[in-house]
């Protein structure tokens, strides 16, 4: 369900409708954190991240992004862990920080 809800945020969000995208990330981050799976919760973090990015709000894009990336890594989910990083990085580089 939780995987849902964030299928249905990437979705809104592909339409434009990042309001709706927001509040499905949140929806899902609540139950990923509910059902204490932690990959899950690093998989919404990282959603919102994104979101944050597109609307330009990036001291919060890195905020979501570190959280997601301490997540992933103490998951061991290596693969997110270098996205993740990947990301944060790009992020850091619109900052001037990069």
């Amino acid at each position: 369900m939780a995987a849902n809800l964030g299928n249905l945020g990437l979705l809104a969000q592909t339409r434009g409708e990042l309001a709706k995208a927001e509040e499905y990330f949140r929806q899902s981050l609540a139950m990923n954190k509910e059902l204490d799976r932690k990959e899950g919760m690093a998989i919404s973090l990282g959603n919102l991240g994104l979101l944050a990015r597109t609307r330009g709000d990036l001291d919060q894009a890195e905020a979501y992004l570190q959280r997601a990336l301490a997540l992933f890594e103490a998951v061991g989910a290596r693969p997110e862990v270098e996205k993740t990083e990947r990301l944060l990085q790009a992020v850091r580089e619109k900052q001037g920080r990069g």
